[in-house]
């Protein structure tokens, strides 16, 4: 093995990610011995080739899907970052990071909570504080007012939003900006193939999810 097994210490600690295949060796239903990336084992279901955690130079512990980077339903190769949920600011920042790339974390806050305070004058209903009455910024209503916002002019861009559901895009600009939400309720950038992205968004005929506007 690539690293030796820690024994049970009475303080139920876990044994250590092996070295050499990321798993913990000596946990119930773990194999004992190394097993390939993408293998079959007795425990494991056969892994795809093309899974993204498994190419010859990924290395043990730095997949997307270990480091909880993973977007299902994004494009391969796509990977999401994070986005504040300071006073619901999430599709802001997202957008931001997308825009404006390589900003400080806490100077990106300030600057989405005045954006935030700013759009509540064309969008009241952001002013509320109870949940039943949706203060939060929607994707498809509030993407544009956000980009003007950031000093850009929205008509560049297209916008695709990934979920597991499917994809929602609207804007018909040259400039693709790549978003993720997993729970309708958080956003956050995706980064990765534009191509993949744009052949993605462009293709889809479903309508359902929301379309181009």
């Amino acid at each position: 093995m690539g690293q030796t097994m820690a024994m049970a210490n009475g303080t139920g600690d876990r044994p250590p990610e092996c070295t050499a295949c990321g798993m913990r060796h000596g946990e119930p239903g773990v194999p004992t011995a190394c097993v390939p990336r993408g293998a079959a084992t007795p425990h494991m279901p056969t892994v795809s080739a093309s899974h993204p955690d498994v190419t010859p130079t990924t290395e043990a512990g730095a997949g997307p899907h270990y480091l909880g980077t993973h977007a299902a339903g994004a494009p391969p190769g796509m990977t999401k970052g994070s986005a504040t949920g300071k006073q619901n600011t999430c599709l802001i920042h997202t957008l931001m990071q997308l825009v404006h790339p390589g900003g400080a974390w806490e100077d990106e806050e300030r600057r989405c909570v005045l954006i935030r305070s700013a759009l509540e004058a064309d969008f009241p209903m952001l002013r509320s504080t109870r949940a039943e009455t949706n203060p939060f910024l929607t994707f498809a209503l509030h993407w544009q007012p956000v980009l003007t916002a950031l000093g850009v002019n929205h008509e560049d861009y297209q916008v695709v939003c990934y979920t597991p559901h499917g994809p929602e895009w609207h804007g018909d600009g040259r400039k693709i900006l790549n978003l993720w939400n997993e729970s309708l309720g958080h956003f956050e950038p995706l980064r990765g193939s534009a191509a993949a992205s744009a052949t993605s968004a462009t293709s889809a005929t479903d309508t359902s999810n929301g379309g181009r506007v």
